[in-house]
């Protein structure tokens, strides 16, 4: 029986080809999603809309369905490398909540709204968002490559109350993120290190790993908004996501092993990338 395309889900993604595209970019997104403390809807949205043309000879899912497969993604990643972080006791559950609980208000408003906006306004804010992280990340990781005595001593924070006293700050700041995390169906964890490391100067693991855990929060926010608007194609998200909770444990796994700098470059990479490839795709 043929495959019957829908507004969602353009072209069949049960041939050979597609299936081994879609199972590599859950493999590859869910490890860098571990590996980073993200959501990986940064390298899942533009994954989807702009290799399945060269590929697989079409438009593979709509852009509101791939923000949608984005959200199950994130959640199923960051809930393995949760996991892992929790078995290491490097995570901070009042941390986590704290800047948690306002992202995912937000991420539901945004996911819901966002629904029915068109493809070149959610590129657009998508390509602000990147460029202003890419500003702060950029910033910071200078600082460190050309002046060592501003890197952090100790790898994780363990003052909640001083954190506490800056909630003004981060309530706000939080709940933006989620938003925009929301709109463009990702985590919102690569808009929230930069914010943690160089306005709350948070070590940047500590940062990535608490980043970990608000993802669960913003993408059950975000899933939650995005299914009530219809637009996440299930069987299709839900077997991209298994794959990426394999990678989510990996990755997360990976990370103890590299220094603070070098995920400073890593995380500036994807985000240098994806700013570019989401241009193309507004230009091209």
């Amino acid at each position: 029986m043929p495959f019957e395309t829908t507004a969602l889900v353009l072209q069949d993604p049960t041939t050979p080809n597609a299936l081994l595209f879609l199972g590599l970019l859950g493999l590859i997104v869910g490890f860098l999603s571990g590996l980073l403390g993200i959501g990986g809807g940064l390298q899942m949205v533009p994954g989807l809309i702009l290799i399945p043309p060269a590929l697989l000879g079409g438009d593979l899912v709509s852009i509101q369905a791939a923000t949608g497969i984005a959200a199950v993604q994130a959640l199923a990643s960051s809930m393995s490398s949760t996991y892992v972080h929790i078995r290491n006791k490097v995570m901070k559950k009042r941390l986590v909540l704290l800047f948690g609980v306002p992202s995912v208000l937000g991420a539901c408003v945004g996911s819901y709204f966002s629904a029915t906006w068109s493809r070149s306004l959610i590129l657009g804010i998508l390509v602000i968002a990147l460029t202003a992280t890419l500003v702060l990340g950029l910033r910071k990781y200078l600082q460190v490559v050309f002046h060592k005595n501003v890197e952090e001593i100790h790898e994780f924070i363990t003052d909640f109350n001083l954190l506490w006293q800056k909630w003004w700050l981060i309530v706000p700041f939080s709940t933006a993120i989620g938003g925009l995390a929301g709109i463009v169906g990702m985590g919102g964890a690569v808009f929230l290190v930069p914010f943690m490391t160089e306005i709350l100067k948070m070590p940047v693991r500590q940062a990535m790993i608490t980043g970990t855990g608000v993802v669960i929060l913003t993408s059950l926010g975000t899933v939650l908004g995005k299914s009530q608007a219809h637009v996440v194609p299930w069987k299709l998200a839900l077997g991209i996501s298994a794959i990426a909770f394999v990678g989510g444990w990996l990755g997360a796994k990976a990370q103890a092993k590299l220094h603070n700098k070098h995920l400073r470059l890593l995380h500036l990479l994807l985000v240098t990338w994806a700013m570019i490839e989401t241009l193309r795709k507004i230009f091209g």
